[in-house]
């Protein structure tokens, strides 16, 4: 989360600003799993918020659930940034146990 712009006194807080997060992250997943259930598809789903590094909390619920595959998506700011992955998808697809499909 680009939390750090948000340090200004009187903008908002982080903890309200996580919290913020959070909730577009619930409202997002729950419009999917609707999406989903009304093509009669089955998914299990879990949100993770760790703040210091998203790449590791993804590899290492990955490596817990024993996951067979990680599908992650990936978005580019600029054409330079285009050519390679962001640094989360990155260091996913490096250090994951399992295989990583990326979609952009």
């Amino acid at each position: 989360l680009p939390y750090i712009e948000y340090l200004r006194p009187g903008i908002v807080t982080i903890n309200r600003y996580i919290d913020g997060a959070k909730k577009q992250t619930e409202k997002w997943v729950s419009q999917v799993r609707a999406m989903a259930s009304n093509e009669d598809i089955k998914i299990t789903s879990n949100t993770i918020f760790n703040l210091p590094s998203v790449a590791e909390s993804l590899i290492s619920y990955a490596a817990e659930q024993k996951a067979d595959l990680i599908v992650m998506g990936t978005r580019g700011r600029s054409r330079l940034k285009r050519l390679v992955l962001g640094s989360v998808a990155s260091a996913v697809v490096m250090h994951a146990s399992c295989p990583v499909l990326v979609v952009r």
